[in-house]
């Protein structure tokens, strides 16, 4: 565990102190998430490099939810949609105190709680399970609706893929957030433009993407998934958006940080790290020498 989030520490904090705090969580989500990949000998780094920006500023200074709370009826719930970019879910939790960092890198091992994709029966902050893509926008759009119905103040968010939302259940779960007028759901799409096999565009073309969301009922915002101020901007619109859901369009680099990976879908999923990919992936994204080692080494 690197840091347990402070809500207070957060609001005393000036812009640039949180900016660099949450700069750092990703930069650790991204590390970690490398060498749990690379010790369990498969899984998904493109997608986990691309919404660690995104992970760190919902666990490190949105979300109403503390190590301490994961059950406390009023917290905030997240849902990680594409439950496939999990190692980056488990370096979040590491890092914000939800889990141990040491655990956490067991990813995929037989009779380990961190498998590659979350089980809500293993890990207590994970909501719900996920992998099956589209299912997870459905299970948050149940859980906002729950709240509102309890007259609770807490909020959902949901991380999707790009590539997820060609699964027709997402916009029946569009239809059926804006219907009920879920302004306490923010779903955030890690935009990378990539997928399994090759470019969204060149499988099924999602654009016009905003108009899209916006058609259906939704308030939408489009940003830079990789600045850590745009991030925080459009979640705090989002919070205090009345009337409909919100989305929020983060523009994502696939494998973001790492060279050899970056927009290329070969690194979507099924891979296997070496041991130089992994110590040449983890320099790339700022680990020191010594850092390298311990996680190559652990």
């Amino acid at each position: 565990m690197r840091e347990v989030k402070s809500r207070a520490a957060n609001d005393s904090m000036d812009a640039a102190a949180l900016h660099q705090r949450l700069s750092a969580a990703a930069r650790f989500i991204r590390c970690h998430a490398v060498a749990a990949i690379y010790h369990a000998g498969s899984g998904h780094p493109g997608g986990a490099l691309s919404s660690a920006d995104l992970l760190a500023c919902l666990y490190g200074a949105e979300m109403n939810i503390w190590p301490s709370t994961v059950d406390d009826p009023d917290r905030d719930r997240f849902v990680l949609s594409k439950g496939h970019a999990a190692p980056a879910l488990y370096a979040a939790g590491s890092h914000f105190g939800f889990c141990d960092e040491r655990q956490a890198l067991s990813l995929r091992k037989l009779g380990s709680k961190f498998q590659g994709h979350p089980h809500v029966l293993d890990l207590p902050f994970v909501e719900t399970s996920t992998g099956s893509l589209g299912q997870g926008i459905s299970v948050a759009i149940g859980m906002a609706l729950g709240l509102k119905l309890q007259r609770k103040s807490a909020r959902v968010y949901t991380l999707l893929g790009d590539g997820e939302l060609q699964e027709g259940e997402v916009w029946e779960a569009a239809m059926c957030g804006a219907h009920h007028k879920l302004d306490n759901l923010c779903a955030l799409i890690d935009y990378n433009k990539l997928q399994s096999d090759n470019s969204n565009d060149a499988i099924m073309r999602l654009e016009p993407l905003a108009a899209k969301w916006r058609a259906f009922g939704w308030t939408v915002f489009e940003i830079d998934g990789h600045d850590i101020g745009a991030i925080l901007g459009a979640l705090r619109q989002a919070g205090a958006s009345a009337g409909a859901p919100s989305l929020i369009i983060a523009h994502t680099v696939k494998g973001k940080g790492v060279p050899y990976m970056e927009n290329i879908p070969a690194w979507h999923g099924s891979v296997k790290l070496t041991p130089a990919q992994t110590r040449e992936a983890l320099q790339a994204l700022g680990a020191t020498s010594a850092e390298t080692e311990e996680f190559v080494n652990v």
